[in-house]
């Protein structure tokens, strides 16, 4: 019931139930998001995104701020590249505070962990307390993505 309906890969529906997901169940309790939701830009972000809105992968309104995922799968080519980096430059003039996510930053367990805290205090204003059993809870999560959610293919599975 956590993922995201309009996840766009399984990197990026991985991504969103280790967030999303409330923390008794293994994720990591973040407040729910938009996902892939498009944002109207101003006229002075219009001129750098090269266009009159962006689509965030994940976004908290309220407090202004994305989280992205940078894979390589899509995001491996120059002008792909430089579309992703005016989207992240635009939505920064407009006040948004943007966090990007590679696939093996989700992969690391600590390293990701420490993400959402980040995340966590940008939306929530503090990072959470976590039980003595969060550990245990978040491996068993990640586990059942993979069994259920493979990747598609090897490209999405590590980054360059």
């Amino acid at each position: 019931p956590f993922l995201c309906a309009k996840s766009a890969s399984v990197k990026e529906t991985e991504m969103g139930a280790l967030l999303l997901t409330p923390m008794r169940r293994g994720g990591l309790g973040l407040p729910p998001a938009l996902a892939n939701e498009p944002v109207a830009l101003s006229d002075k972000a219009v001129r750098i995104a090269r266009g009159d809105r962006v689509v965030c992968d994940f976004l908290w309104p309220q407090t202004r701020v994305a989280a992205e995922y940078d894979g390589l799968a899509f995001h491996g080519e120059r002008h792909q590249q430089a579309r992703d980096s005016r989207r992240r430059d635009a939505l920064l003039a407009d006040g948004f505070d943007v966090v990007t996510v590679t696939s093996s930053q989700i992969d690391s367990v600590s390293e990701f962990i420490e993400i959402a805290d980040a995340l966590s205090r940008k939306t929530r204003g503090r990072a959470p307390a976590r039980p003595a059993s969060f550990l245990d809870r978040h491996l068993q999560l990640r586990a059942f993505h993979h069994q259920h959610f493979p990747p598609a293919h090897p490209s999405e599975e590590g980054e360059a």
